[in-house]
């Protein structure tokens, strides 16, 4: 990701001033079908509007901004698992309906312009790639489904365990959405 500053966000910063400094956090608030229609909008304004969870929407931005948390910044008590999936389970969407399918058009305006044989060990590259994520995606869809079952059936002190024993998993599974 391009940044031209390292912004740590709080709660209380307006949003459009921080989309100005990072136009990636509008990514973000599509994830959470939050309008980019801001104004004066602070972050918690924002969360509030959209019922997100603020501490995991803070989580996110900073991130976005290239702040990784620490075991230790991942509160169970405040950071809400069902906020967590929607943003996982929307940034698949985005790659999937959008993102890959723009990529293969790409390919295909370049067997066009260039040399098939040269664009041809593209196409397999990506397709390749295209299948290990679909199967990747089988198998997360698998555990994002049992973590969805484990909030639906667990007390709040569940979750806030199953988060503080899992953190090392959650943390990764982000990383690698704000990756691609």
């Amino acid at each position: 990701m391009y940044q031209t500053h390292r912004t740590y966000i709080k709660p209380d910063m307006c949003m459009a001033d921080l989309v100005i400094e990072n136009p990636s956090l509008l990514l973000l608030l599509e994830r959470f079908g939050m309008e980019t229609a801001l104004n004066d909008t602070d972050v918690a304004q924002l969360c509030e509007q959209y019922e997100v969870n603020t501490p995991v929407f803070l989580l996110l931005c900073n991130l976005y901004n290239g702040f990784f948390p620490q075991r230790k910044d991942i509160n169970p008590e405040q950071h809400r698992l069902t906020d967590i999936i929607k943003y996982i389970k929307n940034s698949h969407r985005f790659y999937t309906f959008e993102k890959y399918p723009q990529i293969r058009d790409y390919i295909a305006q370049l067997y066009e312009r260039q040399c098939p044989e040269d664009i041809q060990q593209l196409e397999i590259f990506f397709g390749d790639y295209f299948e290990e994520v679909q199967a990747f995606t089988l198998r997360r869809r698998g555990g994002i489904s049992l973590l969805q079952l484990f909030i639906r059936g667990q007390s709040e002190g569940g979750n806030q365990c199953f988060l503080r024993q899992n953190t090392g998993i959650i943390i990764p599974i982000l990383k690698q959405n704000l990756r691609t």
